[in-house]
């Protein structure tokens, strides 16, 4: 392979950045990567629609850092999600200093979870008490670790690709992976939920 290709993720050889990339590739990538970085941006700020355009705004920059001849994305999946961390920090900045306070967002996932009751079987209402008992205890977790576990459990990053995500180095991804679980895990035995 010649220095002006590169390879990408899915094992193909991308052209060079001269060219801009075909349409039906850029939709498949789209397609692969737009539900998990929703959930992910979702995970992170609350709001659907703002999540939305967070997302969008990610996949915009890589069509422009493309398009533009930028410097060579090695792992577009990582790219992805560090652009949409960063977005939705500069989102929840923003918003924080806007809001007088934040009982608008606890008051606000309060609602829809009790506006999201199960209404079928028993088996229904155990089991999403039991996700909404571990969410909960996740929600308590420290930031960091709340982040890492989502990325690695809900969204099924590798610990390389989260450490590419918030700049961290593999050992500390692992570590406080390790850490967060094991309070997790605690706090769960604690309310007889596992």
């Amino acid at each position: 392979m010649d220095s002006s290709q590169q390879e990408s993720t899915t094992g193909a050889v991308d052209p060079p950045h001269a060219s801009q990339p075909p349409v039906a590739d850029f939709a498949a990538l789209i397609d692969r990567h737009q539900t998990p970085l929703l959930r992910y941006a979702r995970s992170l700020i609350n709001a659907a629609a703002d999540a939305e355009d967070i997302v969008q705004e990610a996949f915009l920059r890589l069509h422009r850092q493309h398009s533009a001849g930028g410097e060579a994305i090695q792992n577009t999946t990582s790219w992805l999600y560090r652009v949409t961390h960063n977005l939705a920090m500069d989102w929840r900045r923003k918003k924080l200093r806007r809001a007088n306070s934040q009982d608008t967002l606890v008051n606000k996932a309060h609602a829809d979870a009790q506006h999201n009751q199960p209404t079928r079987a028993v088996e229904d209402l155990v089991q999403k008490e039991t996700v909404s008992r571990a969410m909960r205890e996740l929600e308590s977790l420290p930031e960091p670790q709340r982040q890492i576990i989502r990325l690695k459990v809900v969204d099924g990053l590798t610990l390389r690709q989260i450490s590419d995500v918030l700049d961290l180095s593999v050992g500390n991804v692992y570590y406080r992976l390790n850490q967060g679980l094991a309070d997790l895990a605690r706090k769960l035995r604690s309310t007889d939920t596992i």
